[in-house]
């Protein structure tokens, strides 16, 4: 069901057990923009539907956060110009040619500004650690900020991990908006407060591991904060332990 953040900012929330991503929407007076597409037909058309319920300016623009199937499988569905980076793409030509997708409409190189009607969105490419073509969404006047999954880790050869060369890059881009409120695509939403948070056990977690051990980790990790890491810090421990040894492969 499509939850309500202000009187122009609606989004569908994640189901995890159905791998689907949180779906955003933005009204301006004249258009709407819809962050991310869903991953089929029947997201799509299950976010189209409850979208139309709403009687909100019709929908002219569809933005792809980045090029993972489940954010963009159900383009087909929107009657909407579709805008992604130049990477995000060329990523969806080559997965269309089998998939019979749309061609994006609008490719940027790494920002792009568009008006809906007296609300801007800014549309910008950021450095990431969960893939090379991340894009997120900033309104500036709600101070909301779509993330997509560009905070997040990613999987290769089986291990979960986060590129640490990546990481204080990804930070940097993500905070300088001036948000309160972050929509991420697997938790949907979060405050100020929860995603400096997350910033902090990702950054100390970061700090204690250097090398494959994660035995090596966890006792530098005491030794900097005199103190065991929390669920959430032993979670980002292993998946810089993982990279590690993805690098070292």
């Amino acid at each position: 069901m499509l939850k309500k953040l202000s009187s122009s900012i609606y989004y569908l929330p994640n189901q995890d057990e159905n791998e689907r991503p949180t779906l955003g929407l933005v009204c301006g007076d004249d258009y709407s923009l819809v962050i991310d597409a869903g991953n089929s037909v029947e997201h799509a058309r299950d976010f189209i539907n409850q979208i139309e319920k709403l009687h909100v300016p019709p929908i002219k623009y569809l933005v792809i956060t980045h090029a993972h199937w489940d954010h963009f499988l159900g383009m087909n569905e929107f009657d909407a110009t579709i805008i992604g980076n130049t990477l995000t793409n060329q990523l969806i030509r080559d997965w269309g040619e089998s998939l019979k997708l749309n061609i994006p409409d609008i490719s940027f190189e790494k920002s792009l500004t568009v008006d809906v009607g007296n609300k801007i969105c800014q549309i910008e490419r950021v450095r990431s650690t969960h893939t090379d073509d991340s894009t997120v969404v900033f309104v500036p006047d709600e101070k909301v900020l779509f993330l997509g999954d560009s905070a997040y880790g990613r999987t290769r050869k089986s291990l979960f991990h986060y590129d640490q060369d990546m990481l204080l890059p990804m930070i940097e881009d993500i905070k300088k908006y001036d948000a309160d409120y972050f929509l991420l695509g697997h938790e949907s939403i979060c405050d100020l407060k929860e995603m400096n948070t997350y910033w902090d056990e990702l950054s100390l977690a970061n700090q204690a591991t250097q090398s494959e051990s994660i035995e090596s980790a966890l006792e530098q990790f005491k030794t900097n904060h005199y103190r065991e890491p929390n669920e959430n810090e032993l979670f980002f421990i292993k998946a810089f332990v993982n990279d590690h040894m993805l690098k070292s492969q």
